[in-house]
């Protein structure tokens, strides 16, 4: 017997490529010549609160990057942050692969703002083979904080299996 119900896993850096980590930050900084690290000491400020979901996108962006006129606009970059998640194809298809068995619930645990989680699951056809999707932004609690981890197991019954 299979002692194994459910399997968690992260989507940047697993599925994905990470969404909106320190290098894609600087990669924009370079891409639309702005400031990195006044950039960056603002996003450290509201990062916690972008991807709790506790603001949107376009604050985030505003209180972040858009403090002052710039040559490009909140579209443009915002394609940008988009375009910055690949998906990893070899571990997509193994976790598809994992979902037609059909022994296994898949279920993600990942910190993510919700604008950038949404994209991320429905430009990569996420939702076809996973089930749950546990992001910081719908969870109101970020990885490695042990809550979102128990608010993960009380929801799915997990807890003591």
């Amino acid at each position: 017997m299979n002692d194994i119900t459910t399997i968690f896993f992260d989507v940047g850096g697993i599925l994905l490529t990470n969404g909106w980590d320190h290098v894609t930050r600087e990669a924009a900084a370079a891409a639309f010549e702005y400031d990195y690290e006044e950039a960056e000491e603002k996003h450290q400020r509201y990062v916690q609160d972008f991807e709790r979901g506790r603001i949107s996108l376009k604050e985030y962006l505003d209180k972040v990057i858009f403090t002052q006129p710039r040559r490009f606009t909140i579209e443009e970059y915002t394609d940008f942050m988009e375009t910055q998640s690949q998906p990893h194809p070899e571990n997509i298809e193994l976790v598809r692969k994992l979902a037609e068995q059909d022994n296994y619930e898949l279920a993600t645990i990942n910190n993510e703002s919700l604008a950038l989680d949404e994209y991320r699951i429905k430009s990569c056809k996420l939702y076809e083979f996973i089930l749950h999707f546990f992001s910081s932004c719908y969870m109101g609690v970020m990885k490695p904080d042990c809550d979102i981890f128990q608010r993960v197991l009380w929801i799915t019954h997990r807890e003591g299996q």
